[in-house]
């Protein structure tokens, strides 16, 4: 998702990341909003280790505090344990990255700053993405879930602006990376 977050958790733990991503996969019911193993948005828009390690020590200390996510086997009962798992990791990162006000609202600047970079574009796509979301994430937050600050549905909005705004300095151009670009543009949810 502007921090990448998902990109930086695969560094730190893939095991944990990788079952989230494959249990995701699996449980999407529409086929055509779903993006296979061998689809990585990630590889086409190519951002610095700078942008992404902005809150690597975040994403490590919450791998290390919460519990191993949840195997799940499709039932709905395990599909909202995952969610939850997600929605709790997601905030505990942005926790310990010091993102929040004390009441758990996002701190706009406190985010702009974390993942400003020395790379004029990417901030350029960052802020317009920061400013797009920190309007819009409060009316997917799952208020069912156990956390509910709105850390994942935030980061998910931030990742997927940045990604189809990717700068053209960055994007690998290929046949598969514009396949991954229609779908994500197309499913909303995917990214």
């Amino acid at each position: 998702q502007f921090s990448l977050t998902l990109r930086s958790m695969y560094r730190c733990d893939i095991l944990s990341v990788a079952a989230l991503t494959v249990v995701s996969v699996v449980l999407a019911a529409d086929k055509e909003c779903t993006l296979t193993p061998d689809e990585a948005p990630w590889d086409c828009c190519q951002l610095s280790e700078e942008y992404i390690n902005n809150m690597e020590n975040g994403t490590r200390k919450c791998l290390d505090k919460l519990p191993d996510p949840p195997m799940v086997s499709g039932d709905s009962t395990q599909t909202t344990e995952l969610n939850n798992y997600q929605a709790c990791l997601q905030e505990c990162i942005y926790t310990e990255s010091g993102l929040f006000t004390g009441d758990k609202t996002l701190n706009k600047t406190a985010i702009l700053k974390v993942f400003s970079t020395t790379d004029k574009e990417v901030n350029s796509v960052g802020t317009a993405a920061v400013n797009k979301c920190i309007t819009s994430y409060l009316k997917d937050v799952d208020k069912s879930l156990d956390c509910k600050s709105g850390a994942l549905e935030f980061e998910m909005c931030t990742s997927r602006e940045v990604f189809l705004n990717c700068p053209t300095s960055l994007w690998k151009s290929s046949k598969e990376c514009a396949d991954i670009k229609a779908k994500i543009q197309k499913c909303p949810s995917l990214l």
